[in-house]
Order: C-alpha cells, then sequence, then structure tokens
C-alpha cells in the first residue's frame, strides 16, 4: 500500500481547490451535480440523485477521448495457495505512452493558478495563513503548467530559480501581510478606544444614577423630617390646647364649687336667722307653732342647740 495524500480547501460556494500527491485540482457545482478539473488534464463529471445513491460519473482528458476501464491482477480468480497447472504465463498488458497534456489543459491550470496567486494575496489582508496557502497552491500550479508545457513542446524546463515572478509574487505577499498587519491595527486601536469610551460612559451613567439616587434619598429625608416636625407641632398644639381646655375646665369647676360653697354659706346663714319653736322640756325644734305646743317658745336656728327637727313640721 502505498503513500496517499489528499486535501480540499473551500475558496468560494461551491468551488473547492483539490490538492493531491500527484496533482492539483479544482472543482465546481451543487449538491447532485458537480465538475472537476485537475492539473493532470484530467475532467471528471459527476451527476446523481441525492438521498438515493444512485450516481453516474465519466472521466477524460481534456480534448481527448474517455479513459477506458481495465482490469488489473486483482480480477484474476483465487486460487486458495494451489498453483493451477498447465496455465501459460500472466503477461501484463503493454502500457500505451501517456500523452503529454493538451495546451488547452496548460491554458486553464495557469489561469486557475493566477486565480489562486490573486486570491492568496488578497486574503493576506485579512489573515496571513490562508494567504500564504492559496499563494502556494497558485505557485505550484503554475510551476505545474510550465513543466507541461516544456513537456509538450520539447523545451528544456527552466529551474525554479530562474523564474523572476515568483519573486515578484513573494515581494507582494509581504507587502499586502504589512499592509494588512498595519490596517489590523488602526482597527484595534479604535475598537479599544471605543471599549473605553463606553467603559467611561457607562460609569458616568452610573454615577448619575448614584447620584440622583441620593439626591431622591436626601429629598425623602427631608420631606420625613419636615411631616415630623408638622406632627410633633400640632401633638404640641393639641397638648397645650388640651392643658388650656383642662385648665379652663378647672377654673370652671374651681368657680363653680365657690358658688357652691357661698350659696350653701348663704343658705346656711339663713337658716341661722330663720325662727323656729322649741318647748323647755323637748326634744325637738318645730317649724309650726301649733305643732310646738302651747308652751312653744320662739328661738332662732343657732338657738336650738342639739335639738333634732321634727317628723312631722320640719
Amino acid at each position: 500500500m502505498g503513500f496517499r495524500f489528499r486535501k480540499s480547501f473551500k475558496i468560494a460556494p461551491g468551488v473547492r481547490v483539490n490538492v493531491g500527491k500527484k496533482s492539483i485540482g479544482i472543482s465546481a457545482g451543487v449538491k447532485g451535480a458537480r465538475v472537476s478539473v485537475n492539473s493532470s488534464g484530467r475532467k471528471t463529471t459527476t451527476v446523481g440523485i441525492p438521498g438515493t445513491g444512485l450516481s453516474y460519473q465519466k472521466t477524460e482528458k481534456i480534448g481527448g477521448t474517455r479513459k477506458a476501464q481495465t482490469g488489473g491482477f486483482d480480477d484474476l480468480p483465487e486460487t486458495d495457495g494451489v498453483e493451477p497447472a498447465n496455465l501459460p504465463p500472466i503477461v501484463p498488458p503493454p502500457q500505451k505512452p501517456q500523452k503529454p497534456a493538451s495546451k488547452a489543459t496548460i491554458v486553464i491550470m495557469r489561469i486557475l493558478a493566477v486565480a489562486l496567486i490573486g486570491m492568496g494575496l488578497t486574503l493576506t489582508i485579512a489573515t496571513v495563513v490562508g494567504g500564504l496557502v492559496a499563494t502556494a497552491l497558485g505557485c505550484v500550479l503554475m510551476h505545474k503548467s510550465r513543466w507541461h508545457d516544456a513537456e509538450r513542446t520539447g523545451k528544456l524546463y527552466k529551474p525554479a530559480k530562474r523564474c523572476r515572478w515568483q519573486y515578484v509574487v513573494a515581494a507582494l505577499f509581504v507587502f499586502f501581510a504589512i499592509g494588512g498587519k498595519a490596517a489590523d491595527t488602526p482597527a484595534d486601536d479604535t475598537a479599544e478606544q471605543q471599549a473605553i469610551a463606553e467603559q467611561q460612559a457607562a460609569q458616568e451613567q452610573a454615577e448619575k444614577e448614584a447620584a440622583e439616587k441620593a439626591a431622591a434619598e436626601q429629598a425623602a429625608k427631608e420631606q420625613a423630617e419636615k411631616e415630623a416636625a408638622e406632627k410633633a407641632a400640632a401633638e404640641q398644639a393639641a397638648k397645650e390646647q388640651a392643658e388650656k381646655e383642662a385648665a379652663e375646665k378647672a377654673a370652671a369647676e374651681q368657680a363653680a364649687a365657690a358658688a357652691a360653697a357661698q350659696t350653701a354659706q348663704e343658705q346656711a346663714a339663713a337658716q341661722q336667722g330663720e325662727t323656729v319653736y322649741i318647748t323647755p322640756s323637748g326634744k325637738r325644734w318645730h317649724r309650726s307653732r301649733r305643732c310646738a305646743g302651747d308652751n312653744a317658745i320662739a328661738v332662732t336656728m343657732d338657738q336650738v342647740g342639739n335639738r333634732t327637727p321634727c317628723k312631722k313640721c320640719a
């Protein structure tokens, strides 16, 4: 089993570059239909129905005929280690001389090489690795086309060191790489400055919101203190009003008590000067002379002494 190498790169929607051990090619198409062309001048057309597993593939040389399918030694039946008898020796079929690549194939290869080199140099502005891969593939394809051209015309192929165009491509690659790096730096600085500006704006907005919140809290605190002071003043006024009313009520009660005492004194004085009737041996005083009897004596209340009032007339 020999060593194999194959790598595929996508360069555009539906277009891929295929790199193998012996050739470089490009393929284009959609799902179910694809056409591939490689640096050996082979064109492969594949048509199929997606999802069914059915497909048709045609391989041919550009400018030539369809490639015939030949069998090899693997097509012989197995003998399970037993040497067949009386069989003629197996002679491999003669190899057909390989035709050199056609001029159309060489032109297509050079067009692909130039396109890859141009795409790689353009891609270098964005990413150096991708640009290097595409540019290198274009250069390899260009050398391959020059080798096929020399083989077709019979001329001597120039060594790589005598191809001045590759120095131009290398210089352009370095130029685009440096330019892309220089173009990325201001963008990074701009993005960093924009991020710093956004951070400062966010910090200023946070400080502004904190100041507004502190002002609102201070205003709420002052309003609460004002309401507490008004409530305390109202309570003090109510308390003073209650004390005033209590003092007025006490004064009124005191005046009423004084008036009642004076009335009682006047009544007592009037009672002391009232004329009543007693008997020398009686223990009661009377308001009616008839009730007191024939020997009644008229006296004032202060002369009654310890006599009690009469239950009938007093």
